[in-house]
């Protein structure tokens, strides 16, 4: 995880660097196994990026019913 393509394959958000709307809610995400069980880490991090994915669509549809309506007044 990290901002650099060029250190990391997901952002914090766990969204592909290389990959348009690829998400990676996994633990796959850490760059080291851990002492631990890792389920819940793993069970915050898809449910941040869920959350983080439904304010991307929300604010993606807001733009699109504001350009519908500005289309519609011709």
């Amino acid at each position: 995880m990290g901002d650099d393509p060029a250190t990391s394959v997901v952002d914090a958000d766990c969204r592909a660097h290389d990959v348009p709307n690829l998400y990676i809610c996994s633990a796959a995400v850490f760059p080291t196994s851990g002492g631990a069980n890792p389920t819940h880490t793993v069970m915050a991090l898809a449910a941040r990026t869920a959350a983080r994915f439904l304010e991307r669509l929300q604010v993606r549809g807001r733009a699109e019913v504001v350009g519908a309506a500005g289309a519609n007044r011709g």
